[in-house]
Formats: structure tokens, C-alpha cells, sequence
């Protein structure tokens, strides 16, 4: 028997994307990525994750320690030289435990509704994502 995954009952949407305004446009090319200060980077006001697992985030800031960031943050400007996150709470995270200086990111205009749509899609890909 195979699996089935997203899109595959045919009474359903193709995905939960599919529910929300177009975002192909939108999609993150590392080779677009760039460090900036982690100092710089806020947090946002709605995020999806709400639950933080303490041991898996000290296993990803171990992870970084030796290899670093392996996947951009996602962010976008606000007023100033400072951005809010938008997808990458995790590795932010982790990388403020093991004291980065400078993250990689991948920085997008975004609407306020494009950021919470790509948060959203985002998390809701996770396998591992607890309420």
C-alpha cells in the first residue's frame, strides 16, 4: 500500500498552500542569501510554533557550532536596519545559544500577509510540529 500524502484525496485541495494567495514568486534561493547582525533581526508577533522542544534546540545549536547555518533565515525589512523573521525561529534561536554574531538570511519585501502565509506553509510542512 503507498502512502498518501498531501493532495492525494481526491475530495480535498491539492495542499494546504493551495488555500492561500499565490507565493511562487516569493520562493528562497540560497544563492540569494547574505549575513546580517542577529541582533538586528526581531521576532515576530504571530508565530505558528509555539512549542520549542529545550533538547532538539540544544541538538540544533550543537549541530551549528560545528557545521553552522545550513539554511538561510527567512526575513524582512521593517523601519531602520532591522528585520522580522519569518521563517527560521529554530536556528535563530540556536544560533543566539551559541552566540553568532551574524546569521545568514535571505531578506524579502513582504506584506504582513505574505509573512504569516510562508510562516504558516512553512511550519505546517514540518513533520514535527507540536501545538
Amino acid at each position: 500500500m503507498s502512502k498518501r500524502g498531501l493532495g492525494t484525496n481526491p475530495f480535498k485541495t491539492n495542499s494546504v498552500a493551495s488555500i492561500f494567495s499565490p507565493t511562487e514568486h516569493l520562493s528562497v534561493d540560497v544563492k540569494d542569501a547574505t549575513s546580517i547582525s542577529l541582533a538586528s533581526i526581531q521576532l515576530p508577533a504571530q508565530q505558528p510554533r509555539r512549542y520549542f522542544d529545550v533538547q532538539k534546540l540544544q541538538q540544533l545549536a550543537e549541530s551549528i557550532k560545528v557545521h553552522g547555518i545550513l539554511e538561510p533565515l527567512l526575513v524582512r525589512p521593517i523601519a531602520g536596519n532591522q528585520y522580522e523573521l519569518v521563517a527560521g525561529e529554530r536556528r535563530y534561536r540556536a544560533a543566539k545559544e551559541v552566540g553568532l554574531q551574524e546569521v545568514p538570511v535571505v531578506i524579502r519585501e513582504l506584506s504582513d500577509l505574505q509573512a504569516v502565509e510562508l510562516a504558516l506553509i512553512e511550519n505546517l510542512q514540518r513533520e514535527d510540529l507540536n501545538p
